[in-house]
């Protein structure tokens, strides 16, 4: 239930019609609470100040006017949203649109705007003159004077969501967001333990195949609700690891040994419940999505038709200083048991060791011929490793070194100039990395 709960938050925080509906059903309410206040002061025939006054035209102006005005907002609103989709998917990748569809400043805005055209156009209906009543005329003073306020924070929302946008354009704005939300993963993870981390067991026998029923993403994985799933002395071979794409019919788990008919079916259901697939990779529990991420801003900055090696820098540095946290803090167990003999053994859970190839491997093959992105990674590498032997952390030193290696190795057999080599392998020298490269320096000297 709590997986299922967290999943409609999650889709709802990146949708683009929630936000706004509910500022329509808002507006609706709205109206109908000032327009019952507006017939109430009528009714008690008390005088309103001069400045809350209105006539039968000037009412039915104003409001169309706002009405007008706040429409042609929520299409400059939706003009800048559809422009921003499309820079951030050619520019930088299709995958940090993500982040642009959980930004509340544009559902907000959109809200605001959309809120008051709804607003006005329910409080025009109300306005009436003594020909088409037959009575008296009826001016909603009072919600007037709140549709005129709204048309202003309309305006101010519109300028807000100008300025928002060029800001959040930025590259540096987008890698950043995403290091933040890389973070904010990494500190939510389990604290790594260090018995269950030992090597994953050779389980003999067939078991029970717990088949997908879906086809998807995995979002969000509960190794809680999966452990209470298990029958007693039973071990949970999972296939299914978050951030991987899961075919129909094929294997989520594999249960040891096989259990009863009248017990698999149960625990089959309870499995499916503790995974839920989506459409899309989110950074929910998907550590790496905020890695593949930066590396495709990378790796798209190197491409021939952008060409930008200084957004491929940043990329670096940021990826960097995302695995150094994601190193010192580890990444929790591949093993999860109780005392009741109830054991999940995670294959495919990424390593910190896989963490450090995600992070460098295509950005260093892509960056082969480019001294710069070269020295980049070096340096980088280095820093990440004096930060990892300060704090007498050893996981993943040697992957980062072994990255080092090739780095220099790829460079030397390049195309690169002679001296461009030699600025490279100095790098690696003044970054402590001499100890990886010696072989490689050896035969440069």
């Amino acid at each position: 239930m709590m997986l299922a709960l967290r999943a409609w938050g999650e889709r709802l925080r990146s949708s683009m019609f929630f936000v706004p509906a509910s500022f329509v059903a808002a507006a609706v309410v709205l109206s109908l609470i000032t327009t019952r206040i507006d017939a109430e002061i009528r009714l008690q025939h008390e005088r309103l100040p001069e400045l809350f006054l209105s006539t039968v035209d000037s009412a039915r102006a104003l409001l169309s006017v706002i009405a007008s005005a706040t429409i042609a907002f929520a299409g400059i609103s939706i003009s800048i949203s559809l422009l921003l989709i499309q820079l951030a998917s050619s520019q930088f990748s299709p995958r940090v649109l993500y982040g642009f569809f959980r930004d509340p400043v544009t559902k907000w805005v959109t809200g605001i705007v959309i809120g008051t055209f709804t607003y006005c156009l329910l409080v025009l209906r109300v306005v009436r003159t003594p020909l088409e009543s037959n009575a008296p005329p009826v001016v909603p003073h009072l919600s007037v004077v709140i549709a005129t306020i709204l048309g202003v924070g309309s305006i101010l929302a519109v300028i807000l969501l100008i300025n928002h946008s060029a800001r959040s354009m930025q590259v540096g704005e987008i890698i950043r967001r995403i290091t933040d939300e890389g973070r904010h993963q990494i500190e939510g993870l389990p604290e790594p333990d260090t018995a269950a981390t030992s090597a994953i067991p050779r389980l003999d026998g067939s078991g029970f195949a717990v088949l997908a029923e879906d086809e998807g993403w995995v979002q969000l994985l509960d190794m809680g609700i999966l452990l209470e799933a298990l029958p007693e002395r039973t071990t949970c071979d999972l296939r299914a690891t978050v951030g991987g794409f899961v075919p129909l019919n094929s294997v989520l788990c594999t249960l040891h040994p096989e259990p009863e008919s009248s017990i698999s079916d149960r625990a089959a259901m309870a499995v499916r419940r503790s995974i839920h697939l989506g459409r899309s990779r989110t950074t929910q529990q998907d550590v790496a999505f905020a890695f593949r991420q930066l590396v495709d801003i990378a790796l798209r900055a190197l491409s021939p038709g952008i060409n930008d090696p200084t957004t491929a820098q940043e990329s670096i540095v940021h990826l960097g200083s995302l695995l150094g946290q994601l190193l010192r803090h580890g990444v929790g167990p591949a093993r999860l048991e109780d005392e009741r003999g109830r054991r999940i053994i995670s294959r495919n859970a990424l390593g910190l060791d896989d963490f450090v190839n995600l992070a460098f491997d295509q950005i260093r093959i892509a960056g082969a011929s480019t001294p710069g992105v070269a020295i980049d990674l070096l340096e980088v590498i280095g820093v990440t490793i004096g930060g990892l032997e300060r704090t007498g952390t050893t996981a993943g030193v040697e992957a980062l070194r072994r990255q080092a290696r090739l780095v220099v190795e790829q460079t030397s057999r390049s195309d690169a100039l002679a001296a461009d080599v030699e600025t490279v392998l100095a790098v690696a020298r003044t970054n402590d990395l001499a100890p990886s490269v010696d072989p490689i320096l050896h035969e440069r000297s």
